[in-house]
């Protein structure tokens, strides 16, 4: 109803101000308080449909208060004018255009402020000869949404096909739903420094700082250097794909056996976790471990990483974006902006569409997967730990006061209680999933980091070290007389 009154002032040269407008009604008067131009509309019972209930189509204003302005020109209407100009990727119509034709078949004179898209950002850079050096753009609509977003930002950079070369640097985020949410683009000779330093000021100038804010990029030296300068707020990642394709390089021999073991380091939410998995890359190469210490802890694993990465723990955002955008990085520069902010539109309109459409307090995605969890759950039950932990004894030996032989019989998928015979105030628990801690009267309490099969009924030495009060007893798994796990012991007594 709105645009279709904003059409007919523009067709019939007046204007018009409302009186009145909600849910049910829409009045409308001439912008002349002694004009008697009115108009009023209001809705047909619980439908979206409204009708024109009163209408007086006469003016008695001067005509100078009606063609002054063209305050119904806003910059929906007049999108809503020129949007069939841009069907096509391949057509040139620019801003002069949209003045011409604007003046041409409505008689309405405007700005350029008007027909841009206001609250964007968009930048160009030029050398000191006048020849173009970089390009930036941001769209309203993503730097009003970006706030709606995980705080989570991938870049990347891809080059660009066109006669003249170059690279695009992208800014990538996700929205509530999972859907990628372009962010920023720029256009640059190549990735370098000053390229990347150019691109972050412009997206901190934008966008602001958020809390929390983790940038997730490739291992490139020069976005880590400019992060570190423009950003120090924010926690730099890497992704652990990239990164693992340099350990297959760097560590040829071991490529086809540290897949799991790496990507379950980096996936790990605790740091026992996380040592267990690279506990494994040491039994298959040692100099594993150095290597990603160097590269730093918290840039690739979850366990270690100063902010939330929540499930962003690859580049792929950025990538994905990269391949639907490829064959349009054939363009000339200035088509392939007009493309990137067409693409971005789209996407924003079908997303909005999706949300309204959306009668739920959470998205679609995460709805489907508390449903499938929900279903699962249906078929577990609960009960007290006390009820389901069988006991047994375990006979110990002492042949030093430094060393202890024990025989472990633990079971593989029930939690379990051992008591060693001779000391009644030691006790394991042992628990599938992280830690538990045993608290007893005058009994002593430990967890153990690990869980072990039946196949590992072995007979294990373990070397005692420490006081009575406070010991660590380190167990080596023995398998074919070759040690495949060393796991620790923290025990302490309770006063």
């Amino acid at each position: 109803m709105k645009n279709v009154m904003s059409f007919y002032a523009i067709k019939n040269h007046f204007q018009y101000k409302v009186t009145k407008f909600c849910g049910k009604e829409y009045s409308l008067n001439c912008l002349d308080d002694n004009c008697k131009w009115k108009f009023k509309a209001s809705k047909k019972g619980n439908t979206n449909i409204f009708i024109v209930r009163k209408f007086n189509d006469i003016h008695n204003c001067s005509l100078e208060n009606r063609l002054h302005a063209q305050r119904q020109a806003t910059t929906v209407v007049i999108g809503e004018c020129i949007k069939v100009k841009y069907l096509s990727i391949k057509t040139v119509y620019t801003p002069a255009d949209i003045l011409r034709d604007m003046k041409e078949e409505y008689g309405i004179t405007m700005n350029y402020q008007k027909i841009t898209n206001p609250g964007s950002v968009a930048e160009i850079k030029a050398r000191d000869d006048n020849r173009f050096e970089y390009a930036f753009m941001a769209l309203d609509a993503s730097i009003k949404g970006w706030k709606y977003c995980r705080p989570v930002m991938v870049v990347d950079g891809t080059f660009l096909k066109s006669t003249y070369g170059g690279t695009m640097l992208t800014a990538i985020a996700q929205n509530a739903s999972g859907k990628l949410f372009p962010l920023a683009f720029c256009i640059a000779d190549s990735e370098n420094n000053a390229s990347w330093e150019w691109f972050f000021v412009k997206i901190k100038q934008a966008f602001g700082v958020r809390e929390g804010l983790t940038i997730i990029s490739n291992r490139c030296d020069s976005i880590a250097n400019t992060i570190n300068e423009v950003y120090p707020e924010a926690t730099h990642g890497i992704c652990m794909f990239h990164l693992f394709n340099i350990l297959k390089t760097k560590f040829k021999r071991n490529a086809r056996n540290i897949k799991d073991s790496f990507f379950g380091a980096a996936r790990s939410y605790t740091k026992d976790r996380f040592e267990y998995h690279m506990s494994e890359l040491d039994e298959e190469n040692k100099s594993i471990r150095p290597y990603l210490e160097s590269v730093g802890y918290e840039k690739w694993t979850r366990a270690f990483c100063e902010s939330n990465r929540y499930s962003v723990m690859t580049s792929n955002l950025a990538e994905s974006f990269n391949a639907a955008t490829k064959a349009a990085r054939e363009l000339p520069i200035a088509t392939l902006l007009e493309y990137l902010r067409s693409l971005t539109q789209q996407w924003s309109v079908t997303n909005r569409s999706i949300g309204e459409a959306t009668f739920i307090k959470i998205s679609r995605q995460a709805e489907a997967m508390l449903e499938e969890n929900t279903i699962q759950s249906l078929k577990l039950s609960i009960s007290s730990t006390r009820d389901i932990l069988p006991a047994c004894n375990c006979s110990s030996k002492r042949t030093s006061s430094k060393h202890l032989s024990i025989l472990l019989s633990l079971l593989y998928q029930r939690d379990y209680v051992c008591d060693i015979q001779g000391n009644s105030n030691t006790q394991f628990l042992v628990q599938e999933h992280g830690t538990y801690l045993m608290k007893r009267k005058k009994l002593s309490f430990c967890h153990l980091k690990e869980r072990f099969s039946l196949e590992d009924q072995k007979r294990v030495d373990t070397e005692e070290n420490g006081s009575s009060s406070s010991k660590i007893i380190a167990v080596n798994i023995e398998r074919n007389g070759i040690i495949r796990r060393h796991v620790e012991i923290c025990q302490y007594e309770i006063v």
